[in-house]
């Protein structure tokens, strides 16, 4: 191994000499290092920070982004038919316990013949309560040459009163059903009674 050169020690010495001396440092210069270093943590914290706050709020709103659901047909009915019986029954339900006195109605139609036989008749008109005895809205028909008038009308279950208004040569007249049970009335007149439902 041969010697350095005396040019190249000077050398050396020059080159090394300032990097040995003793660097005095400016008053700020920890003050300043230790706010560069918290401004990079602060920086790292706050970049996690709003990294778990911006997952937390996707995780909040999960359900409003749109998905898309494939069924079978098959599924899609039952799953009709599902929501249809729901709505069917809650709304029954809803009914009945907004009025638990009444009962649900029934699907029987009873049908009830009124007829009168009356040969000098010209027009014979049914009144009652399920008409709220309006004179013009029931018509019988004439049935036969015998003077035989009847109608069919389909009436609710129950009790119901009823009469005739019979119009002849010598003007109008009310008559009661000569073939069922009769009542009086306080003013004295007479109308016919029908039991719709018991024993029709």
């Amino acid at each position: 191994m041969t010697e350095p050169s005396k040019d190249d020690a000077e050398f050396v010495a020059r080159i090394a000499g300032p990097l040995k001396s003793t660097e005095r440092l400016d008053e700020t210069f920890e003050a300043r290092v230790m706010s560069a270093v918290h401004a990079e943590v602060l920086g790292r914290l706050d970049a996690a920070h709003a990294a778990r706050l911006e997952k937390s709020e996707s995780d909040r709103v999960w359900f409003l982004k749109p998905r898309r659901f494939q069924i079978s047909p098959i599924a899609g009915f039952a799953l009709a038919a599902s929501f249809a019986a729901i709505f069917f029954l809650g709304g029954t339900a809803l009914r009945i316990r907004q009025n638990p006195t009444r009962q649900v109605a029934s699907d029987t139609v009873h049908i009830v013949r009124f007829v009168l036989r009356d040969s000098g008749a010209q027009s014979v008109v049914l009144v009652g309560d399920f008409n709220a005895w309006t004179k013009g809205a029931t018509h019988l028909v004439r049935t036969s040459d015998d003077g035989a008038w009847a109608i069919s009308l389909p009436l609710e279950p129950g009790r119901h009163e009823y009469a005739f208004i019979v119009q002849d040569r010598s003007g109008e007249r009310w008559i009661a059903d000569p073939l069922a049970a009769t009542r009086m009335d306080e003013f004295g007149t007479q109308s016919s009674i029908v039991d719709v439902g018991r024993g029709i």
